[in-house]
């Protein structure tokens, strides 16, 4: 039969997909170009009463309960349905911990981890859920961390140290501001009165000074390894500035520098949800850009580019292909030229074989 599971997300897991995730109460677009909003949610989010797009505002409240809600009805079934049959020293860890992991990469149902976890078989299944931590064929430090987290969950129920989300609002110039950080939830949230977007009340003014703590966010004076990987970001995608480790006068003037030039971002020179993000698909496009250059020539029109990799990718189909419709072009040719002959010869082997 295996251990009876916990239903529902526990507040420790809950605020611990709250603090990795980061609430944006105004749409973004993340590392891939998904349009996102409040905690890591998309259009993906089956319930949502609005599109996720450009311009989406949504309440405080509306976040809260919106991640509540797609937990419990996008997430965890398949949670249960991964842990189901197996025993769990920790079964509340292993649902919550279970939980963070489908949240983050949508993988529980394809993943080994839960059943060797069941069956006791704990290293095997760290092994595995380690393995989860790349994207785009490459190992981040970002999901290596979570997936860190989430097996000290699953394991031990070890929570760590949970911090409330960093917080991103429109400022009055609809651009993005951090907002203090969020508290920790004490019980599970609640359905708002309203599901209206757009009602986000007395936004801070334009000129706000952002606070002095940012948890899973990056400012002057922070140091480490983290804030190598954003000078190194930084200048991937353009911006350059020293790579010491320093988040320095001079890493925040280049923040900002790159944070004036996209308009969904405010020049606040801290590197939250929203920038890291940018940075990462500034860098993408530079290195598509770069790779395209390497090959075309610059005056090449983008659809000429595309057809022409596309040919170069499938050359060896269509050369197979001309090759069959030459032969089969020749072959009809043939045919109806001789047609005469060949109805003739066909009746008289007919007409031999049935005598």
């Amino acid at each position: 039969m295996g251990t009876q599971l916990p239903i529902d997300i526990s507040i420790n897991g809950l605020n611990t997909i709250r603090s990795q995730e980061g609430r944006a109460l105004r749409a973004y677009q993340d590392t891939v170009g998904v349009w996102t909003v409040g905690y890591g949610l998309t259009n993906y989010d089956a319930g949502l009463p609005w599109k996720v797009g450009r311009g989406l505002v949504i309440t405080e409240e509306q976040a809260e309960w919106f991640l509540l809600k797609s937990i419990r009805n996008n997430y965890l079934p398949d949670v249960h349905i991964a842990l189901s049959g197996g025993t769990y020293q920790k079964p509340q860890g292993a649902v919550d911990g279970g939980t963070d992991f489908h949240f983050n990469c949508g993988g529980i149902r394809k993943a080994t981890w839960p059943k060797l976890l069941g069956a006791g078989r704990m290293a095997e299944a760290k092994t595995s859920m380690e393995s989860w931590n790349r994207a785009g064929g490459r190992v981040l430090q970002d999901l290596v961390r979570r997936r860190a987290t989430d097996w000290a969950i699953v394991s031990a129920e070890n929570y760590g140290h949970i911090t409330g989300p960093v917080v991103v609002v429109p400022n009055a110039n609809n651009r993005e501001t951090y907002h203090g950080s969020g508290d920790l939830l004490t019980a599970y949230p609640t359905d708002p009165a309203s599901h209206v977007a757009g009602t986000v009340a007395a936004p801070p003014a334009a000129n706000t000074t952002p606070p002095t703590s940012h948890p899973g966010a990056l400012k002057l004076g922070d140091s480490g390894a983290d804030v190598t990987r954003a000078q190194q970001k930084l200048n991937d995608a353009g911006v350059t500035t020293p790579v010491n480790g320093m988040f320095d006068a001079d890493m925040e003037t280049a923040v900002k520098k790159f944070q004036a030039s996209h308009p969904n971002l405010g020049d606040d020179g801290v590197v939250g949800p929203a920038t890291d993000n940018a940075l990462d698909r500034a860098k993408n496009l530079r290195a598509a850009v770069s790779n395209t250059a390497k090959t075309t020539a610059p005056a090449v029109p983008a659809a000429y580019v595309g057809l022409h990799q596309w040919v170069s990718t499938h050359a060896g189909n269509l050369a197979l292909v001309g090759a069959a419709v030459i032969i089969g072009g020749i072959i009809v040719y043939l045919g109806w030229t001789y047609r005469y002959d060949i109805a003739a010869t066909v009746n008289k082997w007919v007409g031999h074989k049935t005598a």
